[in-house]
């Protein structure tokens, strides 16, 4: 489990003041808000953008704790398109200072449904494909965390231009199918990892798909709904004091 509390964030104006916010081990966590109410803002500092104490201890090396336990997918894809999805998911590895591994890699990308695609580079697959792609990169690294910002508004604007028109009912269908299929295939893996999983969404397929459901209410984060999820294994992370 993940604990944050007094999360306080000011910009030229407040964007959360002594917010709290508990995500769970093995579910997803949805948190929506209108534009501007810091969605993205939380995800960053979840990222560690500032400074936590973990299991009562404070971080040493913030950059390392991001780069080995936070996955972070964000709105637009940042998968190298000059390279192929295996070359994509090796350089994974790298980043994240893991020996490679090869047996690894094929579980998550079986988990995501996209093993076929080893070969093509991610300008030439399907914006659903990309998407999971982008998201299996992100679990390379056997994260602690995973954070998905908007993770349907790609995946919309790359079949729109997949099918070079305005969004009609047949791919407004394909859209909710492959948006389906994504918390399908995250559900399925954080059952068996325990990772905890935030995603920032205004989607309402997603979020009713999710487990538990936050919203940013004057600078506040309320939770809407919570789910009673046995907790395997416990992780605090704790906001130090200002």
């Amino acid at each position: 489990m993940i604990d944050i509390k007094h999360l306080s964030i000011t910009f030229d104006r407040v964007i959360f003041d002594d917010a709290s916010i508990t995500l769970s081990n093995n579910s997803i966590t949805t948190i929506k808000g209108k534009s501007g109410t810091g969605k993205t803002t939380l995800l960053n500092q979840l990222g560690l953008a500032c400074d936590y104490l973990m299991e009562g201890h404070s971080i040493d090396d913030p950059l390392t704790t991001r780069k080995e336990k936070i996955g972070y997918v964000h709105q637009e894809s940042t998968l190298f398109n000059n390279m192929t999805i295996r070359e994509n998911m090796e350089f994974a590895f790298l980043l994240s200072g893991q020996e490679y591994n090869e047996t690894r890699m094929n579980d998550i990308l079986c988990s995501m449904k996209i093993e076929h695609l080893l070969n093509q580079t991610p300008d030439h697959v399907s914006g659903g494909e990309r998407q999971r792609a982008a998201i299996a990169f992100a679990l390379m690294k056997d994260p602690s965390l995973l954070l998905l910002d908007e993770p349907t508004t790609y995946l919309d604007i790359a079949h729109q231009i997949e099918v070079m028109q305005i969004v009609d009912e047949s791919t407004a269908s394909l859209d909710s199918i492959n948006c389906k299929l994504l918390i399908e295939l995250l559900s399925d893996y954080i059952h068996t990892h325990p990772v905890c999983v935030l995603i920032a969404t205004h989607d309402k397929r997603i979020i009713d798909y999710a487990d538990d459901l936050y919203e940013i209410q004057n600078h506040k984060i309320v939770p809407i709904k919570k789910s009673m999820i046995e907790e395997l294994e416990t992780t605090s992370i704790t906001r130090k004091p200002q």
